[in-house]
């Protein structure tokens, strides 16, 4: 017998090596399924999308858009926009295709550029995009795998961008941070930052792209006990690695476990006491959970690592405020936000949110003076890769003739889009400045945005969308048809 040597009455001894080849084989079969979640994920929303565009690229005789952005359009505005133009009734049938991808930079849209013109053949192609550029995202990996054929780039694999994320929400001073905004049952929205897009809402299609926990989920609900189990396995191996303990709170937040997510969090606390982003982290959960006076305490606390640092992370002074906004006490906020410029005077988010809170308490003028602030940082600023990528796709639609718009962001001035095309003729700028101004002097911002990642804009409500495409609509119909 094949077995002989080894009694089945005695306990057979692993030794070291065996372990390490144990061990190392669950982590490649736990690869392999999570790598095919993602995939299974990401390919619902994206079949989800392409059903309706394909229903749009089948019509005849229509003048067709093609929609490009992150997740600011995915999902959202391109079909308020379509209703919009086709109810105008000018004797054109228009048919817009969404191309928006959350948390998709500016090089990655103009690389898919020329397979979606083939394929949509649009008479107009509108833009709005930029707000994920960052250092850290518009970075190409190099990183690669050797095998006997070829050289494989790591960057393919759902589970390496899955890793990179999970990194970048722990140690990227992101410049994009997510605040809060209330919901009508007076609870709270976990927003997004533009590094780590969990979602804390109910799974949606938009969701099995933004977050990938959430796209297993939506899949087989199963997956969870099996990435709970593992991450725990995990840190019962290393007590001390804190990342896991974060990964493990992103995946507790993304099921919406708060509980069990606090307690984690608190854990990897104990772990690095003086980890500024994990406090930051925390703050925000109690104050998804409404436990106001302990995101206050926390967010004090991480100024406080920030400053024994000697940091000029401004995300704990954007969440602070914003907490103290929410509960009317603009004096509170205001005061924070004038500490954290004191700190960082060419933090543009800053100047924007006291522009906001100005403009609640009705104090126009100095909303106006700290607007202007905003846009001169983002003027001085000279992001590369966004300019490099408009003027890319400047060029590319002018080979094609195709008609180019340009949106800018709810609250942005147009002036920036400007300064990076030094040839505008034949571009159709969209303004969305003045038109949410306006609409803030008379209402919540609330009523508009569901979140301020940006820190004077953010994720729109239907209200929201809704006035963003028909301004879009009354932009084309005036500048490129000429109507009223």
């Amino acid at each position: 017998m094949i077995f002989s040597a080894f009694p089945r009455n005695n306990k057979t001894k692993t030794s070291f090596m065996q372990k390490i080849f144990l061990f190392a084989f669950g982590l490649f079969l736990c690869a392999i399924l999570l790598e095919s979640g993602l995939r299974l994920g990401g390919f619902i929303f994206l079949s989800f999308q392409e059903y309706r565009n394909a229903i749009s690229a089948r019509q005849k005789s229509v003048y067709r858009i093609l929609c490009l952005g992150e997740s600011t359009t995915a999902n959202t505005w391109p079909s308020i926009l379509e209703d919009i133009l086709n109810q105008k009734n000018i004797g054109i049938k228009f048919s817009v295709i969404d191309k928006g991808v959350p948390g998709i930079t500016t090089p990655l849209i103009v690389s898919q550029l020329k397979n979606n013109l083939d394929k949509y053949n649009p008479d107009m192609v509108i833009a709005m995009i930029g707000i994920n550029d960052t250092d850290s995202t518009v970075n190409h990996f190099h990183e690669v795998i050797i095998t006997k054929r070829k050289l494989i780039p790591l960057s393919s694999f759902k589970i390496f961008k899955l890793i990179k994320f999970i990194h970048s929400r722990i140690v990227n001073k992101a410049d994009k941070i997510a605040l809060v905004a209330p919901e009508k049952n007076n609870n709270y929205v976990y927003a997004n930052d533009s590094t780590c897009p969990l979602t804390l809402k109910d799974i949606n299609m938009e969701t099995v792209v933004a977050d990938p926990f959430a796209g297993l989920g939506a899949m087989d609900k199963s997956l969870d006990k099996k990435i709970e189990k593992s991450y725990l396995k995990a840190i019962k191996m290393h007590p001390k690695n804190q990342m896991l303990y974060l990964c493990l709170v992103a995946f507790y937040e993304s099921r919406q476990m708060y509980d069990k997510a606090e307690k984690t969090h608190l854990m990897a606390m104990e772990v690095n006491p003086e980890d500024y982003v994990g406090y930051f982290g925390l703050g925000l959960l109690y104050e998804h959970l409404g436990n106001n006076d302990r995101a206050e305490e926390i967010y004090k606390k991480t100024i406080e690592v920030n400053s024994r640092a000697n940091l000029q992370d401004m995300r704990a002074y954007y969440g602070l405020s914003s907490l103290y906004c929410l509960e009317g006490q603009y004096d509170k906020a205001e005061e924070v936000l004038k500490k954290g410029i004191a700190i960082d005077p060419c933090d543009d988010i800053l100047y924007g949110n006291l522009a906001l809170i100005y403009e609640k308490q009705k104090k126009h003028s100095l909303a106006k003076e700290y607007f202007v602030k905003a846009d001169r940082i983002r003027l001085r600023s000279n992001n590369s890769p966004t300019r490099d990528s408009y003027q890319r796709l400047q060029e590319i639609l002018r080979q094609r003739n195709v008609k180019f718009a340009l949106v800018q962001y709810p609250l942005r001035s147009i002036k920036y889009l400007k300064k990076m095309l030094d040839e505008r003729d034949g571009i159709v700028f969209v303004d969305n400045e003045l038109v949410f101004k306006k609409a803030l002097k008379t209402s919540e911002y609330k009523d508009y945005f569901i979140d301020r990642f940006a820190g004077d804009f953010g994720h729109c409500t239907e209200r929201g969308y809704e006035l963003l495409a028909r301004n879009i609509a009354d932009t084309i119909l005036k500048d490129v048809f000429k109507k009223p």
